[in-house]
């Protein structure tokens, strides 16, 4: 399904070929993140692939990013 929606925690496999690079924090450091009720993954999705994802926290009206990936063939594209 194309577009951008939250991602849901069944999900959080799919997230691996965004972080196939060393920069940034780790995909395992943000999905333990993922836990907390404050954090916020949504993502961009190509069909059945995740082709962009942005982490945050949020308390109240105030969000923090965290992460923020683009797989490379969908860069500059506006997704």
């Amino acid at each position: 399904m194309d577009g951008i929606r939250p991602l849901l925690p069944e999900e959080h496999s799919e997230l691996a070929p965004l972080y196939s690079d060393d920069s940034g924090p780790s995909l395992v450091a943000l999905l333990s993140l993922a836990k907390q009720t404050t954090t916020r993954v949504w993502a961009s999705w190509s069909g059945s692939q995740p082709v962009a994802v942005a982490w945050f926290t949020q308390v109240e009206a105030q969000a923090e990013l965290l992460d923020m990936r683009v797989l490379a063939a969908h860069r500059r594209q506006g997704v």
